[in-house]
């Protein structure tokens, strides 16, 4: 049925007015929003625009203006009245500024309910942190993380294993995740007593804990000039260690053929230093007279600067905290003694080193020299900070040419006296090669004074979980937490697992996120490290886990297997992502945690946290993660009686059970979709062996004609 001409014209002229009007009330909405925009400081600013809006919409229509006239009113008293609080955020052009604490002590809460109902107010002054425009704006993925959380006694089933909460900027749908089944430890000898002791399936369903977090896409890689490195290691004036990184076999060889196949870089470890508002990137370079990056003759750890978009900063000086500043002559007495503190020739140099590191540098750590394997290896990194001082410190471990053993330092880069210290534990007796601790700060490791520097805490084994505590004045270590705990047979091998190693720091919860009542949480990412699993001979992924401490008593809360990023590991021999030999892909710090904002509504955290991996033990990739806050509260929101720690030793067997059988699976699962196409014949064992054969002589020719 067609409309007449009249009806044709009214029906337009409706829609038109409709649209003006419509048109009027986007104008009106938008000018509200911008209004709620605006900076609580600045009230004068904010009145003259009131009235400048006022009188600009005076004209319209009178019962919209009266509207606007009652909003603009209460967004002003509003305004004002916050403007006198300190727990407000003001978003001024591109920057971000929310006003800071004026307590650094973490907020506590008597009880874990409070944990996900308490009101978050204020949160910290983001322009000192790492939190970039391009961080906030760049493109995330959703992943859905499968941890296993022990029961305790009083509620020994969790509702919906398979639910997903909801979790930051991820609100969709996720279907249930396939139950895990057998759960039988297939090829994990040390779990057989273990499996004779239930003779029975873990049930692992009962374990499950699932949840999402996000990951950026883009992995930003690190680099360094190593031409440059080495150029400088030979040509430093008195330098013992120049002759152990050269090889008489270099005089047939280009530097291009020199860099390419005996210099190698490992994954490197950073924190971001707010008080230089700098990251600073510990690396492990090596130097093989192989041409094996998995045989070095000499490791070395470097160290870089870099600001916050990732550009590295030359010639950055942080000063050491061990000694006093340079004193104020910086007129008088600087051209006495023709000190330029900007100049860049050996005099100022000199001069400057004894005061402040400058960055890039590799650091002048001694080692005996005693065959291969020599020098630090393996830095990682954890920050210290205090109300004065901000102190990167690093734990490595190194060869003993006295013990003959490889042995744990901390090393400060930061500080002149006596830099290195050698860690020793008094009341056990240590491996052969110690490596592969997890260090972490107790409210108890504060410096109480000056003189000292205090003690750290170190996650020794993760199953059985057992804590020791090291003195930073003199390395000296006492087991304080044994998780050893014998089952009804007395058999000790049912509560070890030695697949979680290493890895990054722990953490505490971002000072925004209440704390509970005497209890310490720490967040960390571990290693998972399993052979003979389906993808190559040794698999490496990280692994999340959740430490928690009370009145002395340590338990592991959560633990994720694996998480992989969706990347596809470089293999070993870098060619592609094939499981061959080796397919390692290594956590190796946390770099920052920081929570930018928080629903009262909803109770979620907007929180953004940097980690380093490495792959295939050369490329360092940076990627930042958001929604951990949310994953982590999410198991306290689900089962509140895991306030008490009233578990039961079984419930934490049953999940280091399920950890490594979960493991097992994703590293088969991953095995079949990256195959290793390679076929092994009995010529590679004749060019290894002849390979051997070369080195041996064309090293012998040239100890015999120089």
């Amino acid at each position: 049925m067609s409309l007449t001409e009249s009806q044709q014209d009214t029906s337009y002229k409706q829609k038109t007015s409709h649209n003006k009007t419509t048109n009027k009330d986007k104008l009106t909405n938008t000018k509200i929003s911008r209004l709620l925009k605006f900076s609580p400081q600045n009230n004068i600013n904010n009145l003259n625009f009131l009235l400048n809006e006022f009188i600009e919409l005076i004209n319209n229509n009178i019962i919209k203006t009266i509207i606007f006239i009652i909003v603009t009113i209460i967004v002003a008293t509003v305004t004002i009245t916050k403007s006198n609080s300190k727990n407000n955020i003001e978003l001024v052009s591109d920057d971000i500024i929310i006003n800071p604490p004026t307590n650094t002590e973490a907020l506590s809460i008597p009880s874990r309910p409070s944990f996900i109902k308490f009101n978050f107010e204020y949160l910290k002054d983001v322009n000192k942190t790492p939190i970039t425009r391009y961080m906030l704006e760049q493109k995330y993925s959703s992943k859905i993380i499968r941890g296993f959380v022990p029961l305790s006694n009083t509620n020994p089933i969790l509702n919906d294993y398979n639910s997903v909460p909801k979790n930051g900027k991820s609100k969709y749908q996720v279907p249930n995740l396939p139950i895990i089944g057998n759960t039988k430890m297939k090829s994990m000898s040390k779990f057989h007593s273990f499996r004779m002791e239930y003779n029975q399936e873990v049930q692992c369903q009962k374990f499950l804990y699932n949840g999402i977090i996000e990951y950026s896409e883009n992995k930003m890689i690190l680099k360094d000039d190593i031409q440059l490195l080495r150029s400088q290691l030979l040509n430093k004036p008195n330098n013992w260690l120049a002759k152990e990184l050269i090889d008489k076999r270099d005089r047939y060889r280009s530097e291009k053929e020199i860099l390419e196949k005996q210099w190698f870089r490992f994954g490197g470890s950073s924190v971001w230093l707010e008080s230089e508002q700098c990251y600073v990137v510990f690396t492990r370079v090596v130097y093989s007279r192989l041409g094996r990056r998995n045989r070095p003759h000499v490791s070395l750890v470097r160290g870089q600067a870099f600001d916050k978009e990732w550009n590295e900063i030359i010639g950055k000086r942080i000063p050491y905290l061990d000694v006093n500043r340079i004193p104020e002559f910086q007129n008088d007495k600087q051209d006495s003694i023709g000190l330029d503190l900007n100049s860049n020739d050996s005099k100022s140099r000199i001069i400057m080193s004894r005061f402040y590191v400058t960055y890039p540098t590799v650091f002048d750590i001694p080692f005996g020299i005693d065959g291969d394997w020599n020098g630090p290896e393996d830095p990682h990194i954890i920050l210290r900070k205090t109300n004065q001082t901000e102190e990167p410190i690093l734990f490595l471990n190194m060869f003993d040419t006295v013990e003959g053993k490889r042995r744990m330092y901390s090393y400060m880069p930061h500080r002149r006296v006596d830099p290195l210290i050698k860690l020793t534990i008094s009341d056990r007796i240590l491996k052969h090669q110690e490596k592969n601790w997890s260090p972490f700060f107790h409210p108890s490791d504060a410096v109480a004074n000056g003189i000292s520097r205090g003690s750290i805490h170190f996650i020794y084994t993760f199953s059985p979980l057992d804590i020791i505590k090291c003195s930073l004045d003199n390395g000296s270590c006492e087991m304080i937490f044994n998780g050893t705990k014998p089952n009804n047979n007395n058999d000790l091998s049912s509560t070890q697992f030695d697949g979680i190693r290493g890895g990054t720091q722990f953490i505490p919860l971002p000072i925004q996120i209440p704390s509970l009542q005497n209890k310490t949480i720490l967040v960390g990412f571990p290693k998972l490290h399993i052979q003979n699993c389906g993808c190559g001979e040794f698999f490496y992924r990280p692994m999340l886990v959740v430490l928690v401490e009370s009145k002395g008593s340590y338990r592991l809360e959560l633990i994720v297997a694996t998480i992989d990023f969706d990347i596809d590991v470089l293999s070993w021999d870098m060619k592609s992502s094939e499981c061959k030999e080796t397919n390692i892909m290594s956590p190796n710090s946390i770099v920052h945690w920081n929570v930018l904002s928080h629903d009262p509504n909803t109770k979620q955290y907007d929180d953004y946290m940097t980690v380093t991996i490495s792959e295939s033990d050369s490329l360092t990739k940076m990627i930042t993660l958001r929604g951990i806050a949310d994953y982590i509260s999410g198991i306290y929101n689900r089962d509140e009686s895991m306030m008490t720690n009233n578990m039961t030793d079984y419930s934490d067997l049953n999940v280091i059970s399920c950890v490594s059988n979960d493991a097992e699976q994703t590293c088969a699962a991953y095995g079949r979709t990256h195959p290793n196409t390679d076929t092994f014949h009995c010529k590679d064992i004749f060019i290894t062996i002849f390979e051997y054969i070369y080195y041996i002589w064309i090293t012998t020719i040239c100890t015999l004609f120089p």
